[in-house]
């Protein structure tokens, strides 16, 4: 059984770390590159060519200009990769662009707009489906259809590059059937917690078999005078911890209508398939399923910290970084921040968001399965872009994206800090991940149905965030609450609808 807590020393982390870090140079070593005669097979001729990559989180450190927090290392394994791929084809460079991860959407636009926009950029995937029709992201399958060279000759890739990823490289396949966006990893989302005042709580097993279970465990911390949960209900960012958790929620509470939903039979409803049933009336804020999971989050809320409100991510953070509140939901990009801060003095212990079950609402089924709740997102999340057609470099910017998603390769670039696993068969990812119990939870299934921010579009999720937090603190009713929130589903699968592809 993977141990779901531990109280990790600086020198065990170090030696993670270092375990880590030999792996990564091993990978950086390793013979990737495909045997002579081979490294031309079906790649662009050699020519003078700057690919301009917007590697998002995963940007190479020299190139940022960030101040690291204490504990990190800094980011080598794509300046790596990208080093020997010039071995590979010496007549391309690599040139990373430092674009910062404010607001990446706003940014995005405008670069599109204006054809400035890297040959290769990081992206949601949402958004390159909801810019479907706009030209801005080049369909990748007739990539993914030809092998990929780079790769063991044993491997999956080589029969197609889409034949080395694990499925929820699909996940965010558009309507058209295409796919717009590489996903090379995937992160979780999970509950960080506070060890030792879960003991003073009393409480014997620390991961929560059910959510009615969690909700206990969340009453029993509350009597020792802490708050269950730090947080973050402030601005933009607390609309992520709302629909991460809202997010896995709507599995359980809508689980018997997804076939209603899913039109196409993939196994989960897209945007256009939810605006659809926005507008029959079948998806809305005032159904029964819809009220009983918002009432749940309500329930849950009760045991946020005070001034939650008041709080956005480093608040929150802080807060329970410094012993004050006994859980935190966030992802595993958090981890070494957690295991490294100086202000933490508790044993960190992680857990997966626990199933729902009948126990909480009774219309939710008993044979709902695991599934991975942020399936489909990672920090590897690459679009070839226009700017790569106008300047004719899009085959080169695949096939570097093809040396990058080696098992080498992707595992040099992901196996750095532990914050995400590779979503390429053979791929290694951070040793912490798999003492944490983390790694496992990206082996379930794609989630079967997207959270509120991804649902429909980023403004119905913001728009979800500003009435449901409101909601859940007491500070709006229940009926504006829902009159508000369905105003806002009519609104959004408008919008859906108006980009929906022919």
């Amino acid at each position: 059984m993977v141990p779901q807590t531990m109280k990790l020393s600086r020198r065990r982390l170090l030696q993670l770390m270092g375990t880590s870090g030999a792996g990564l140079m091993l990978a950086a070593c390793a013979p990737t590159a495909p045997q002579a005669g081979q490294a031309d097979e079906g790649s662009p001729a050699a020519a003078a060519t700057v690919i301009k990559f917007d590697a998002g989180s995963l940007t190479p450190s020299g190139y940022t200009g960030q101040k690291l927090a204490e504990g990190m290392p800094d980011l080598l394994g794509f300046e790596l990769v990208a080093e020997k791929y010039k071995d590979v084809k010496p007549d391309v460079t690599i040139e990373f662009q430092a674009i910062p991860m404010g607001n990446r959407r706003e940014a995005a636009i405008t670069m599109l707009s204006g054809g400035t926009a890297p040959d290769i950029s990081w992206a949601q995937p949402d958004w390159v489906n909801e810019d479907l029709g706009k030209g801005w992201w080049l369909n990748l399958d007739p990539f993914l259809e030809t092998p990929n060279q780079y790769a063991p000759a044993d491997h999956p890739s080589r029969q197609t590059w889409h034949d080395g990823f694990f499925p929820s490289v699909d996940f965010w396949r558009a309507p058209d059937g295409h796919l717009y966006l590489l996903l090379g990893d995937q992160t979780a989302v999970g509950i960080y917690y506070n060890k030792d005042m879960f003991q003073e709580a009393g409480i014997a097993v620390d991961r929560p078999a059910t959510w009615a279970q969690l909700m206990e465990y969340c009453e029993l911390i509350d009597q020792t005078g802490h708050p269950a949960f730090s947080w973050v209900a402030s601005g933009e960012p607390a609309m992520h911890m709302l629909t991460w958790t809202s997010g896995w929620l709507s599995k359980y509470f809508f689980w018997d209508l997804i076939p209603t939903y899913d039109q196409d039979n993939n196994g989960w409803p897209d945007k256009w398939e939810i605006a659809d049933a926005v507008q029959a009336g079948t998806y809305s804020a005032t159904m029964d399923e819809q009220i009983a999971r918002l009432r749940t989050l309500k329930d849950l809320a009760q045991y946020w910290q005070e001034g939650a409100m008041g709080m956005e991510n480093e608040a929150a953070y802080r807060f329970f970084l410094s012993g004050s509140g006994a859980m935190i939901p966030t992802t595993m990009g958090q981890m070494s921040r957690f295991l490294n801060d100086p202000e933490r003095q508790f044993e960190l212990g992680w857990f997966y968001f626990p199933p729902v079950t009948a126990e909480t609402w009774s219309g939710i089924p008993n044979d709902v399965p695991m599934t991975n709740v942020a399936s489909g997102y990672g920090a590897f999340q690459y679009a070839l872009t226009s700017t790569a057609q106008a300047n004719n470099t899009a085959e080169i910017g695949a096939d570097f994206l093809k040396f990058s998603t080696t098992p080498e390769s992707i595992t040099t670039i992901v196996s750095e800090r532990p914050s995400t696993v590779p979503n390429v068969k053979e791929g290694k990812g951070h040793p912490l991940l798999e003492e944490f119990g983390v790694a496992e939870t990206v082996a379930y299934p794609a989630s079967s149905f997207q959270e509120d921010d991804s649902m429909l579009d980023f403004e119905y999720g913001m728009n979800f965030t500003s009435v449901v937090v409101p909601y859940c603190t007491g500070q709006l009713a229940e009926e504006d609450m829902l009159a508000q929130l369905q105003e806002y589903l009519d609104a959004a699968a408008e919008r859906i609808q108006m980009i929906r592809p022919a």
